[in-house]
């Protein structure tokens, strides 16, 4: 369904942009923790690991990490493991990552040119339909910055879909989008997945310097 709802909010919106340059779609690699004795450190396979201290007779246990961290398009932020990846950089005009859960779905988009959160929200509503479909604004904070956009909330088949639009600062003539997928019950609560998905944005989610 991805591909379907958001192929049309991108065409349109793409014809004067600029190539972008850089390849970035490899998955960020799974890390692991290292537990030695009560403490632990993070790494990633095939990387040095230097520990300090000493240490007489240690247990130690190797877990995969239950996070991966997103470094693409000037934003940084953890993200589970889990999830399915995915990257679009074909085309000139724009990149794309997805991240997908079961119940929630994480996007970033950057374009060479200027496209808003409201322009993104609307094209999506009026591909839902009108009768189909709400639009509001919508304001996050994550990581520290505070960001703004709206949020559109569809029923497709009987099925109740969210997606929040948020502009992400970029530099200037070009654009950054986040959106935030989710299935929320009546109240508009997201399910347990897209509690957890919040919370690390809110917790890790930076610019890159």
């Amino acid at each position: 369904m991805r591909s379907c709802i958001l192929g049309f909010a991108i065409t349109g919106y793409t014809l004067f942009c600029t190539p972008c340059i850089a390849d970035q779609t490899g998955e960020p690699p799974q890390k692991m923790v290292l537990q030695i004795d009560g403490r632990q450190a993070e790494f990633v396979v095939g990387e040095k690991l230097k520990l300090t201290g000493a240490f007489s007779d240690p247990t130690i246990q190797v877990v995969a990490s239950p996070t991966r961290q997103f470094s693409y398009g000037g934003i940084n932020f953890e993200y589970p493991a889990n999830f399915v990846w995915d990257a679009e950089t074909d085309g000139d005009a724009y990149r794309s990552w997805t991240m997908s859960g079961n119940e929630c779905t994480i996007m970033y988009f950057t374009f060479a040119n200027e496209l808003t959160a409201d322009v993104f929200a609307a094209s999506l509503r009026e591909q839902f339909g009108q009768a189909n479909s709400t639009i509001e604004s919508v304001s996050r904070r994550l990581g520290g910055l505070r960001l703004e956009g709206k949020r559109v909330v569809a029923n497709i088949a009987g099925n109740r879909m969210a997606q929040d639009v948020l502009n992400v600062p970029a530099p200037t003539g070009k654009s950054r989008l986040l959106v935030l997928q989710d299935v929320p019950d009546e109240e508009g609560v997201g399910l347990e997945e897209a509690k957890r998905v919040h919370r690390l944005l809110s917790e890790s989610f930076r610019l890159a310097k």
